[in-house]
Order: structure tokens, then C-alpha cells, then sequence
């Protein structure tokens, strides 16, 4: 026992010698990692938390008032149902898309280049537009934009050997696209150089996706907490809002879709029962002239009689089968792009909720 308690202290005493004989390359270390640590919070980039919310409304969706008609009504589980969808359409990639889209979110503008470019928004003194696509896809390119004055720009590029003046406003042709750059009025020019660069929006929408969130504050409520981490504030408020606008002007624009549909729809039945009364009509008053009825109050009673209620079936299945056959014309018709109205008189709760998931797709 004592044996093992000698060589345990052997070891540790051989330990801390030869720490003590280099001790200096852990003061060393310590100093290097320590310095590594401060240029890396120093030079990284930072993210800005920007965040919002949104309140969505409990109320029933278009494309679900035909499952409500095959289930009897609406249902709390059919409204958590379509909340839980525009949730997920406020995380949806087509959405982002949107709004790369509109604020052209693939062309960013930053002081200074490279390692030390941080990027800018409503300070930067110039625009730059991308007017056309060469390719299809586009490679990340960096140019860098100096000895700026009220005459023009020099602009350099080394991988695509772009190193020449240009004017304000000059269309310049590069080998992905057809670019121009456009000074903003009452924006000084701080800084002495600039640079832009630009992406394909599928990897800024990649980018954005990253670092996005929308998700319930809380399960009982119907309140989406947004979140965006952006390295620069005043951008990532403006790409937040444009979201929610986009969001909502999105669903705005599908329900009058929706309602334009059924519209369209409800116009077209009332031609067609328009055309079948007139025939009835017609054929009501050559049934009267051939069989000489005078009384027509009278008669009418004792010649309809007891065919009024099989002539009404008759009428409600030559209906339902009018209308068969014009969503089986829509269904056929590739050019329709509109959803198929819901408020329609089909009798058969297997149909209505085959018409709602149609729609829902």
C-alpha cells in the first residue's frame, strides 16, 4: 500500500517538474488564444436580433367549407388546423422568396471589402441594380467600388478581371450580368472604398432561412413571435416588414381568388337556370294551348297534381348533374389556376370532402 502511494507521488512530482520547465509555453498559449479571442469579437460579424409578431385571426378558411359541410360545421380542431397552416406559411421558402424578390435582397452593399466589409443599407451613398442574368446560375462575385466622386466610380474585380472608371448610371456589362450603379442624392461618402456584392437568391434565401423563425408564443394563443438575426438593424426591420406585408397582402389576394371563383361560378349556374326556366316556361305554356286549358288555376292543380314531386327530383338531379359535368369541364381545362368553389349543392358528403382537399392542394 505504501508502495503504490510512493510512485503516485512520483508521478505527480515528474508532472510539475516538467511543467515548470516549460512553464512559458503555457503563458504563451494563454496569450495567443486569448488574442485570438479578441480579434474574433472584434472583426466578426455581427448579428442584430430583430423581432416582431403577428396576430392570426380564428376564422374558417375558404378551402375548408366544404370538409365543414361534410362534417356537419365547423369544428375547434378545423380552425387549429387552418391557424397551424398559416403558421407554416409564414416559414415557407416561397414566402422569403417573395421578398428576396422585392427588395432584391441578392445585392448587398458594405464599407470597406473583404475581411473587414460590414455590410450597409439606407447609408450607402449608390444602388446597385442587376438589370439581366447572363446564366442561370449565378456565382457569389465581389466587387470592390473607390476614388468615388460626383464624376463616377472605379470598379475592380479580380477574378473577372473588371478593373476600369465608370459614370453614374453606366450600363456595365459583366460575365454574369448587365449591371448599373446609380449615386444617391444627400448621402455623403464616408468611407474610402465600398464594395457590392452579389449572389444567386436561392443561396440568399438559403442565408435568410438560417436565421429566420416564426413560431406561436404560446399554445393557447394564436400570436406568432417573428425572428430575424441580420448583420445589419435597420435592414433586417425592413426585410421583416416587407414579410408581413407580403404575408398579408398573400392571403388578401387569395381570398379575393377565392370569392372571384365562386362569383364567376354562382354567374354561370344562374345562365344556365336562366335557359332551363324560359324552356319550362316555354313548354308550360305549349302544354296549355294544346289541351285547351282555360282555368289555369283549376287545372294546372288537377293535371300537376301529384307529378310536382317527381318533376322536382327530376329538376334537383338534372342540377346535380349540371354541375358535375362543369367542374369535370374545369377539372379537364389546364389553364385554370383558380380553386374550385365550395359553396356548390352537391348532396354527397364523400364529394364535398374530395372538393376540399382538391382545393386545399
Amino acid at each position: 500500500m505504501k508502495t503504490n502511494t510512493v510512485k503516485e507521488n512520483n508521478k505527480l512530482s515528474d508532472f510539475l517538474s516538467q511543467f515548470r520547465t516549460y512553464w512559458y509555453l503555457f503563458v504563451i498559449g494563454l496569450i495567443v488564444f486569448i488574442g485570438l479571442g479578441y480579434v474574433y469579437n472584434h472583426y466578426a460579424t455581427q448579428q442584430y436580433l430583430v423581432s416582431s409578431s403577428i396576430l392570426l385571426q380564428q376564422q374558417q378558411d375558404n378551402r375548408d367549407v366544404s370538409s365543414a359541410y361534410a362534417n356537419g360545421g365547423v369544428s375547434p380542431a378545423n380552425i387549429d388546423e387552418v391557424i397551424k397552416n398559416e403558421g407554416d406559411i409564414l416559414r415557407s421558402r416561397n414566402l422569403m422568396k417573395e421578398v428576396v424578390e422585392k427588395l432584391h435582397l441578392n445585392v448587398m452593399t458594405f464599407s470597406n471589402s473583404g475581411f473587414f466589409a460590414s455590410e450597409i443599407y439606407s447609408e450607402a451613398p449608390f444602388e446597385v441594380t442587376v438589370l439581366r442574368n447572363k446564366v442561370d446560375s449565378l456565382k457569389k462575385q465581389e466587387y470592390v467600388i473607390n476614388k468615388i466622386s460626383s464624376q463616377g466610380f472605379h470598379l475592380v474585380n479580380s477574378n473577372e478581371n473588371v478593373d476600369k472608371v465608370y459614370k453614374f448610371g453606366d450600363v456595365i456589362s459583366l460575365p454574369q450580368y448587365d449591371i448599373t450603379i446609380a449615386r444617391r442624392p444627400n448621402i455623403p461618402v464616408l468611407e474610402k472604398e465600398y464594395s457590392t456584392q452579389i449572389i444567386s437568391e436561392d443561396d440568399q434565401i438559403n442565408a435568410l432561412l438560417k436565421n429566420y423563425d416564426a413560431e406561436f408564443t404560446d399554445k393557447g394563443t394564436t400570436t406568432v413571435a417573428i425572428t430575424l438575426y441580420y448583420p445589419n438593424s435597420k435592414k433586417g426591420e425592413v426585410i421583416l416588414q416587407t414579410l408581413m406585408n407580403q404575408y398579408l397582402s398573400d392571403n388578401l389576394a387569395q381570398k379575393k381568388s377565392s370569392i372571384d371563383s365562386t362569383i364567376n361560378f354562382i354567374n354561370s349556374r344562374l345562365a344556365v337556370v336562366a335557359g332551363e326556366l324560359n324552356n319550362v316556361e316555354k313548354n308550360y305554356q305549349d302544354y296549355r294551348s294544346s289541351n285547351n286549358i282555360a282555368d289555369i288555376d283549376e287545372q294546372s292543380k288537377v293535371l300537376v297534381g301529384t307529378a310536382t314531386e317527381n318533376a322536382n327530383k327530376y329538376q334537383d338531379q338534372k342540377i346535380q348533374l349540371s354541375i358535375i359535368n362543369d367542374l369535370k369541364n374545369r377539372l379537364n381545362d389546364p389553364d385554370n389556376k383558380q380553386v374550385i368553389p365550395s359553396s356548390l349543392s352537391i348532396q354527397n358528403a364523400s364529394f364535398a370532402t374530395s372538393l376540399a382537399q382538391y382545393n386545399h392542394l
